[in-house]
Parts: C-alpha cells; sequence; structure tokens
C-alpha cells in the first residue's frame, strides 16, 4: 500500500497504524475477490486515514494506492 501524503510523515502512533488492520478484519475472502468489493474497501479505508490524519483541517493524505493485494 501507497499513501500519497502532502508533507512529510510524522511518528505514526497505534491507532493510526491499526486503520488498515481494522478495515480488514472480519472481511471474508470471497468478499474481497471482487474488484468491485476491493473498491469498496479502499474507499472506505481511504476515508478512515484521511480523517485519522487531518489535522487542523488539513489533509496530511490525499489518496492510498494498492501496490499489491495479495489474499490469505
Amino acid at each position: 500500500m501507497v499513501v500519497t501524503r502532502r508533507r512529510p510523515a510524522r511518528t505514526p502512533n497505534t491507532r493510526r497504524a491499526a486503520i488498515a488492520l481494522t478495515a480488514l478484519i472480519g472481511r471474508k475472502m470471497d468478499e474481497l475477490m471482487s474488484n468491485a468489493e476491493r473498491d469498496r474497501t479502499k474507499k472506505a479505508l481511504v476515508g478512515r486515514v484521511v480523517k485519522a490524519y487531518t489535522v487542523d483541517k488539513k489533509k496530511e493524505v490525499m489518496d492510498i494506492s494498492f501496490t499489491t493485494f495479495v489474499i490469505q
């Protein structure tokens, strides 16, 4: 996953670092096999990340790009 940021990253705290995991935990493999479901998951994840990394009404994260998506 690549996170596009406007300025250099600060040291992440555990709440921020757990955002991606909480978006995917509990999801069934069948749900994530379709492109449409992965797109919905990404959209939800982007919303959470942007919210967590908005400081003083300034968005530090603009988008997320999945370079690979591996399901085990």
